[in-house]
């Protein structure tokens, strides 16, 4: 589900150009991320907005939104960006490119680097954000490199094992 959604193939992994096997992988850990919160959201182990009912994960046809929350009229309480990164960048990019999406769901990484850099960071499963709250990063407490492990595992062992038939095994220390 994950290649399928995010359009990445092993291919795209075994590119000898070490960019774009980097840029493949970053693509389909973030697709990861997206298709796994959800879920962790409806289980409560993350905060969400205050008087969601339901969590909706978003298109790629909207800009700077992956999940959107409603209320149980089906009306929207917020929209919330999805970012798999080890450091903050990405996150402060997203809130100057789109700032009315004011919650980004962030890896642990990311989460802690944001905080480091001065952002509202928000966890733990009791804390509801609050509506108005400006900008906010929720830690999922989930990690990103551990993510890309099991992205690139899985490349490795495919069927047809063909980063070792081909030779590009050793891409693993770069990507």
């Amino acid at each position: 589900q994950v290649l399928e959604r995010s359009g990445v193939k092993t291919s795209h992994l075994l590119n000898s150009q070490v960019d774009a096997a980097q840029l493949a992988a970053n693509k389909a850990v973030g697709v990861a991320f997206e298709l796994d919160l959800p879920e962790l959201i409806r289980s409560g182990q993350i905060p969400i907005p205050a008087g969601t009912d339901t969590v909706k994960l978003n298109t790629f046809t909207h800009p700077g939104s992956d999940l959107t929350f409603l209320d149980s009229q089906g009306h929207v309480i917020a929209e919330a960006n999805a970012k798999a990164l080890m450091g903050h960048g990405g996150i402060l990019e997203h809130f100057q490119n789109h700032p009315d999406v004011s919650i980004v769901y962030a890896t642990h990484e990311a989460a802690v680097s944001a905080a480091a850099h001065g952002m509202t960071v928000v966890e733990g499963a009791h804390v509801v954000i609050p509506p108005g709250a400006g900008q906010v990063v929720v830690d999922t407490g989930i990690s990103a490199a551990g993510y890309r492990e099991s992205i690139l595992g899985a490349a490795a062992h495919d069927d047809h094992g063909l980063f070792h038939f081909m030779g590009h095994h050793h891409l693993f220390n770069e990507i």
